[in-house]
């Protein structure tokens, strides 16, 4: 972490876990290199029937240089998702981009758990930009001096 929140560290890594899903990982993988984007979060996760994710933005220079992407693996009545204005229900299988700078939400309204992957694509144009943070995150650290005045 060097020093950072969460929402202003750049780096990633495949988890242990991640093994397990070599199909989920294989996806990540071919997306990225399709939209010429780097690899960073991704994680599975259930929001059970009834339940929202309320209005938020997503904070941080991490969000701030990747694009938020949603794939729906499982829904009954399908996913739906609101960012700024644009409202969207999605089946099983759609993927979503959307701007996450923009306040957005999701609401289960359906009477079975859904599930989908939540995964964040840096182009390739904005990775000079990230590793450039984490250096700088680094140097902090490794300096005393420098990390009091920061």
């Amino acid at each position: 972490m060097h020093g950072r929140k969460r929402s202003d560290v750049h780096e990633s890594r495949w988890t242990g876990a991640s093994a397990q899903f070599p199909h989920a990982r294989a996806f990540l993988e071919e997306t990225a290199a399709a939209l010429a984007c780097d690899l960073s979060r991704g994680k599975i996760v259930c929001l059970p029937a009834g339940r929202r994710v309320y209005p938020h933005l997503d904070r941080g220079r991490y969000y701030r240089l990747r694009g938020r992407y949603h794939l729906v693996l499982k829904s009954a009545s399908g996913l739906w998702l609101k960012a700024a204005d644009e409202e969207m229900r999605l089946r099983a299988g759609a993927l979503w981009w959307f701007d996450n700078d923009q306040m957005h939400e999701a609401f289960n309204d359906g009477d079975q758990d859904r599930i989908h992957m939540i995964f964040d694509l840096p182009p390739h144009d904005r990775r000079a930009e990230a590793q450039a943070a984490t250096a700088a995150a680094t140097a902090r650290m490794a300096n005393p001096q420098a990390r009091a005045v920061a």
